[in-house]
């Protein structure tokens, strides 16, 4: 049966009598090489057992995946649970911001090379160029939120010289198992979708797509907001599960990290406007991808207004942590 939960891999849930699996097939943004990290990354969250993590399983004739037409597939082991499409409360914030710096933990001591990486995977400056191209057309566009903040994303471009970090890639909260222990209290229990593992980014990069995909409304609200209980919950639960693992000077960036993947984001959706070729959308809500893209663009534009708004309630939350 097909699993629509995930935007980018075809997902389908096998169940042969008593036995589960999830059978994917690959999208092409991903090279074959992905499927050999996965494998890595996998093997390694097992062995520390900090991470409830899937495992990949091997064809008869002992391969990562199989090729049938062009297309490839790979089968992984089945974690039961609860998948959320947005965190509800700051508890599941808090549950989120725990196991994402398990993760971080984890993985900080594997000692690998990626083979893949996906080239325009948080490419802010790249993004940003294209969208200078296109910027003449923008302004006929009719939208509520100016576009000038992009326009000034230069600003919070992160410093050059910060380390390199492993990275989830996706942290959305529905790349997260919960498990429910008691009724209505959750517990994550697991973290899936690591096609976008790799060691390109600072930790700063992640926590902010984190945060800002965590403590908004909605994507596409043009009332978008960022709820700073869910920040307080989700960065407490971070901090807390990773241990020091974010360097005092690291965390003074982080404001600017999470308007900075926010503006990134407004920055693509008003690309894809325009090129009307790579995000999903709700034909449900929507009668195209481009006019899910540009409320997908108010969403993110709103949200960053409301972030400027709360600045110095969200360096007055940080203080805290001095």
């Amino acid at each position: 049966s097909r699993i629509s939960t995930g935007l980018i891999n075809e997902t389908y849930l096998v169940e042969v009598g008593d036995n589960k699996f999830i059978l994917q097939k690959l999208n092409p943004i991903f090279k074959k090489e992905a499927i050999f990290d996965l494998d890595i990354v996998l093997k390694h969250l097992n062995e520390r057992n900090d991470v409830g993590s899937q495992k990949l399983f091997r064809t008869t004739d002992g391969k990562l995946f199989i090729e049938r037409g062009g297309e490839v597939w790979r089968l992984l082991s089945f974690i039961p649970g609860k998948v959320f499409t947005k965190v509800s409360s700051p508890d599941i914030a808090y549950e989120a911001g725990k196991i994402l710096g398990r993760f971080h933990l984890a993985v900080n001591d594997l000692d690998y090379k990626f083979k893949h990486a996906r080239p325009m995977h948080h490419a802010t400056e790249t993004f940003f160029v294209k969208f200078k191209k296109i910027s003449m057309d923008v302004t006929g566009l009719s939208l509520r939120h100016p576009i000038d903040s992009i326009l000034g994303i230069q600003k919070f471009y992160l410093p050059a010289n910060l380390r390199k970090n492993i990275t989830h890639g996706d942290p959305k909260i529905s790349n997260i198992i919960f498990e429910e222990p008691t009724p209505n209290r959750f517990r994550a229990k697991a973290l899936i979708d690591l096609d976008d593992c790799g060691r390109e980014h600072n930790i700063l990069v992640e926590l902010g797509d984190a945060f800002r995909s965590w403590c908004s409304c909605e994507e596409d609200d043009e009332n978008n907001h960022f709820d700073l209980e869910k920040f307080k919950a989700a960065l407490n639960g971070y901090l807390e599960s990773s241990k020091n693992f974010l360097k005092k000077e690291e965390m003074v960036f982080l404001p600017q990290a999470i308007k900075l993947i926010t503006l990134e984001l407004a920055t693509r959706f008003l690309i894809d406007y325009f090129e009307d070729s790579y995000f999903g959308w709700d034909a449900n809500r929507y009668g195209s991808r481009k006019e899910h893209n540009l409320a997908r663009t108010e969403g993110q534009l709103a949200l960053f207004r409301d972030l400027e708004r709360k600045s110095e309630e969200i360096h007055i939350l940080l203080s805290i942590y001095d």
